[in-house]
């Protein structure tokens, strides 16, 4: 029990964005909580945050063992009010925001699985292909994998996003093949409106990054997908978005030795509302969903 109120007080610092703020809602002192996390390091062999007179950040094995202790103390909750997964127990309303090509590939699912397993949980699952600020917004999570952060919002790690550079086939023969991401500048491109027109790839030994000038720009992933199976141009796309084609050879990677920079697809949540035992649970959810691989790569 001491290795959770451990975990506890790593979720808590996490969520408040420091050790002061942690130990006020925990209702301890400051060094209570150092002391904790310092076990729990010591436990885990890790360091868990960098830390700084003006702030604390998760490092990478901070990052990656968050969700993991985010759905171990939801299980642990659920285990001590006796609950199992069809809970009746768990009541009240949360909505979801996702994108629509991902709800499609991912979260439309688990979304679906969370509202069969608990029948007292009203869930609206809302569909917007753009970043939105949960607080503002009115949502209890928020699903995408866009820069930034959002005051008042704690952001959980699902699992690595990857994009590719897609065209088809026909457009290349007709336009050249790019060698590098600077011949980006000589096509059309055509570019997802939350992604913007700065285009970051990682080659053999650098990292390149191409201000594009799009033909076309969209918040819908479906019509960027389709203007490149039509030829209209070279998009960056979600991987998920575009596997099938890519298997099928309707589209194919446009510079196959420069990578996409990869985002982190994130869970966004208010954390007034990170109390709540349903939006608790359905964050569970999503990580399970997402770990030890994301849906689309297994």
């Amino acid at each position: 029990m001491d290795t959770l109120e451990n975990i506890k007080c790593f979720i808590a610092v996490v969520r408040t964005g420091n050790f002061s703020a942690a130990a006020r809602e925990l209702g301890t002192v400051p060094s209570l909580v150092t002391k904790r996390i310092r076990r729990l390091e010591d436990q885990l062999d890790v360091k868990l945050f960098n830390r700084t007179t003006r702030k604390v950040e998760l490092t990478f094995a901070g990052e990656r063992y968050y969700p993991k202790f985010l759905r171990l103390i939801a299980e642990a909750d659920n285990a001590l009010r006796g609950s199992i997964r069809k809970n009746d127990g768990i009541t009240g309303a949360i909505r979801v925001k996702s994108t629509s090509s991902l709800s499609a590939a991912y979260t439309g699912a688990v979304v679906a699985r969370f509202v069969a397993d608990n029948p007292g949980v009203k869930v609206e699952l809302v569909l917007q292909d753009r970043s939105v600020n949960p607080v503002e917004d009115g949502l209890d999570i928020a699903i995408g994998a866009t820069a930034g952060a959002f005051h008042g919002v704690t952001s959980t790690a699902l699992c690595p996003l990857t994009r590719k550079l897609v065209a088809s086939r026909d457009y290349l023969d007709r336009n050249g093949w790019p060698a590098h991401p600077r011949d980006l500048l000589d096509h059309d491109c055509l570019a997802f409106q939350a992604i913007g027109n700065i285009w970051n790839f990682e080659g053999v030994s650098d990292t390149v990054s191409i201000e594009v000038h799009p033909r076309f720009t969209t918040s819908d992933s479906a019509a960027l997908v389709e203007a490149a199976r039509r030829g209209a141009g070279i998009a960056q796309v979600a991987t998920y978005a575009v596997k099938t084609y890519l298997d099928s050879g309707e589209l194919v990677e446009a510079l196959p030795h420069f990578r996409v920079q990869a985002m982190m697809l994130k869970a966004h949540v208010p954390e007034r509302r990170m109390r709540d035992p349903a939006v608790r649970l359905m964050l569970t959810y999503l990580v399970e969903a997402c770990q030890p691989a994301p849906p689309w790569d297994r």
